[in-house]
């Protein structure tokens, strides 16, 4: 059968392959010479694509890889057994040195690469959750100030010892460029205080207890007059604290995730708490388990972010619902997809949102 896209000039095929989802993409890819040529040289498509090596030795797609003609710019090694297996990290420095011209974005375990041979390097994922390695694997990191590019971080290290999370420390300090932080474990930000970082995204995952933010409000302070973009575990005196100290903060996502009894109650306790009016917020998500009176709590703040234009939650609450009608600025409210989520809750959601001339509701699983 004669390919029907050759009659095409190439220009057409690379929009057609472009609206194609990554995996869509990476079968077409493989129908023919033409469509490989055509899907490798559109940048629309290759930007969809991260490579996925699981680091197995006899896995096909390290030849693959190797052999390949196209310039990836995503690449994705992930190492579950953490070995240090010679010839496994020769292919893979291999594979990763093929792409160091165009690399934009590495996923990886972080014993496998040094960072500072990659300049162009802009997005950097770092899983290092062994118990027994952890200062092996990232002392191997070459976090250096070679790497001017980065300006994405993401670090997935749990259980790091006192040793190990001084040496990321350094690394950290070194990337002067960066934009976004996202870590698992607070006290990676000790030490970075006096860094002039001009964050725009801190993402911490990290639900387990609310008593570092005071401590390190201090790091998050010196970042304020660039802070965007901010996902914490926070109490809700700490929400009024971020919606006046952070002028340009557009996204607050919360997570009152506290599993402390103690916690809770503090959670609650906000007498006489007044929340500041902030205009810069356009984004608001609150994601964390219900107390009694919590959703009143959350609807006092809703009329002091005057240009909200997205509200994501994970609480069903008739309240909550009805004072979204009286918010003229929303565009979007996402809710969370609940096991307890009758019918008539979904209706009364989509009849209050219309009401307040939302463009949608979305309910999904966050």
């Amino acid at each position: 059968m004669e390919d029907p896209l050759k009659i095409l000039p190439e220009e057409v095929c690379e929009i057609i392959f472009s609206n194609l989802k990554k995996d869509d993409i990476m079968q077409a890819s493989l129908v023919s010479k033409h469509w490989y040529r055509i899907t490798g040289r559109s940048k629309e498509c290759m930007n969809k694509i991260a490579i996925y090596h699981a680091f197995l030795e006899d896995n096909p797609e390290t030849k693959y890889i190797l052999a390949s003609e196209r310039l990836y710019q995503h690449l994705d090694f992930r190492n579950y057994s953490c070995k240090r297996d010679t010839k496994l990290i020769r292919n893979l420095r291999s594979i990763v040195n093929k792409f160091a011209g165009s690399l934009i974005t590495l996923r990886s375990h972080v014993d496998i690469v040094r960072t500072s041979e990659l300049p162009k390097l802009k997005e950097l994922m770092i899983c290092c959750n062994y118990y027994y390695q952890h200062q092996y694997c990232i002392e191997k990191l070459g976090l250096t100030a070679k790497a001017k590019c980065v300006k994405k971080l993401k670090i997935d290290c749990t259980d790091l010892c006192k040793t190990s999370i001084k040496v990321l420390q350094q690394k950290i300090a070194n990337l002067h460029n960066l934009k976004v932080l996202n870590i698992s474990d607070p006290y990676l930000l000790d030490g970075l205080k006096s860094k002039k970082f001009k964050l725009e995204e801190f993402i911490l995952n990290y639900n387990e207890s609310l008593e570092w933010i005071p401590a390190y409000f201090e790091f998050f302070v010196t970042q304020r007059s660039y802070l965007k973009f901010i996902d914490l575990n926070m109490s809700f005196k700490q929400i009024a604290l971020f919606m006046e100290q952070f002028p340009k903060l557009e996204t607050l996502i919360v997570r009152n995730e506290a599993f402390d009894v103690d916690e809770m109650d503090q959670l609650m306790y906000i007498e006489n708490l007044a929340y500041p009016h902030n205009d810069s917020i356009t984004t608001f998500g609150y994601y964390g388990f219900i107390f009694n009176g919590e959703t009143d709590n959350i609807v006092a703040i809703l009329p002091k972010l005057r240009n909200l234009q997205k509200l994501k939650l994970n609480i069903i609450d008739p309240k909550l619902t009805e004072s979204i009608i009286s918010m003229t600025s929303l565009k979007t409210v996402e809710y969370c997809d609940r096991d307890d989520l009758s019918f008539e809750s979904v209706t009364r959601i989509e009849q209050n949102i219309k009401l307040a001339k939302c463009d949608f509701v979305h309910i999904r699983s966050f």
